[in-house]
């Protein structure tokens, strides 16, 4: 997250700041976006009603959980949450009337606020291309962008992550010697 303007860039793992690749695969809203990411957001309760058409676009990871009352704010005084209370939430949906109409709801107001966009969250793009949707009824959707700019490292278990660091450690060296003891092997039976 980009916070306090282009001067200063401050990376913190803040559990506020939501940042998520749980995306509606039917929906075109996604083309070339990685990921997106949500600033003090809230959850969204869908209630199917008749003639419209609800459906969730984009949600949590499963190690999400929420907060109902006395927030806490400041991240070193958080309270870690509970297995039983960490599940996904629906934080983007769509509403369309099937004779008519769409809205959609994105709980954050600070979803495209440039103040806090980084460069590796697709928020703009995807507005834009839910913009470029709304305003031609679905005939540009999809098509806005062609190239993905930034592509993020998937999430890995904590031996995942080990098993790499090692092997980034030790692949480069090992090859090297490997590569000196076969010239040493072949310098020798040459001689």
């Amino acid at each position: 997250m980009n916070f306090g303007g282009a001067q200063l860039s401050i990376f913190l793992p803040y559990p506020g700041w939501l940042k998520t690749n749980v995306f509606n695969e039917s929906s075109s809203y996604f083309s070339n976006i990685s990921s997106v990411s949500y600033l003090w957001s809230s959850s969204l309760k869908l209630n199917e009603k008749d003639g419209y058409d609800v459906r969730e676009l984009v949600r949590t990871t499963n190690s999400s959980w929420q907060q109902t009352s006395n927030f806490v704010l400041d991240p070193q005084s958080l309270p870690e949450p509970q297995q039983k209370d960490l599940k996904p939430f629906v934080i983007t949906a769509e509403s369309v009337k099937k004779d008519g109409g769409k809205i959609m709801v994105i709980a954050s107001n600070k979803f495209v606020d440039d103040q806090y966009l980084s460069r590796d969250s697709g928020n703009l793009e995807f507005v834009l291309n839910v913009l470029n949707d709304y305003a031609s009824d679905g005939a540009l959707s999809g098509i806005r962008q062609r190239a993905v700019v930034i592509y993020p490292l998937p999430d890995l278990t904590e031996q995942e992550q080990e098993a790499y660091r090692y092997l980034n450690i030790l692949l480069l060296p090992g090859l090297f010697g490997a590569y000196g003891i076969y010239r040493i092997y072949r310098r020798s039976r040459s001689v």
